[in-house]
């Protein structure tokens, strides 16, 4: 005689979260891969390979406003364009 194992129920709790920005939490997968493509986490994952701490949402807010953060969408600043011969 072979028996099923039950299954857990299902909760509405979300299960999908970031471990990068600080456990944020998400109901849908579409909204975990929307914030793994935001500015928030491409900056806090910048910061971890540079070996320094995540900024918190409220962190990374004010320095947005405040324009300390410099070009996060990957794109070559200024600096690394050369002009043509």
């Amino acid at each position: 005689e072979t028996r099923e194992k039950p299954r857990p129920a299902r909760s509405s709790e979300p299960r999908a979260q970031c471990g990068l920005c600080f456990g944020m939490r998400f109901a849908t997968v579409d909204e975990q891969r929307s914030h793994f493509r935001g500015d928030w986490h491409v900056y806090n994952t910048r910061r971890r390979l540079r070996g320094e701490k995540p900024a918190t949402e409220q962190e990374f807010e004010q320095m947005v406003e405040a324009e300390d953060v410099s070009s996060i969408s990957g794109s070559e600043s200024d600096d690394d364009v050369t002009a043509p011969p």
